[in-house]
C-alpha cells in the first residue's frame, strides 16, 4: 500500500513540474485580469444596482402597508439599513 501511495505521489509530482516549468507569462496574466474587469463592470455591477433598487421598492411597500401601525412602519424603515 506505501508503494503505491508512494508512486501515486512521485508521478503527480512529475506532472505538476511539467506543468509548472511552461510558467504563465504577464500577457496571459494581464488578460485574465481585464477579463474579470470588464466582467465586474458589465454584470455585477448593474445587478447590484437593480439589488438595491429592489430592496428599496419592497422596504416603501412595506412602509405603505404598515401605515397605521407605528411599531411595523419602523421595523420597515430599519430594513432598509
Amino acid at each position: 500500500m506505501t508503494a503505491i501511495t508512494t508512486t501515486i505521489s512521485l508521478i503527480s509530482i512529475n506532472t505538476n513540474y511539467g506543468l509548472v516549468t511552461g510558467g504563465i507569462g504577464t500577457q496571459e496574466v494581464t488578460a485574465a485580469n481585464e477579463n474579470v474587469k470588464r466582467v465586474i463592470i458589465s454584470i455585477a455591477m448593474p445587478l447590484g444596482g437593480v439589488l438595491i433598487f429592489a430592496s428599496i421598492v419592497v422596504a416603501a411597500i412595506k412602509m405603505i402597508a404598515n401605515a397605521n401601525s407605528p411599531q411595523k412602519r419602523s421595523d420597515s424603515i430599519g430594513s432598509l439599513a
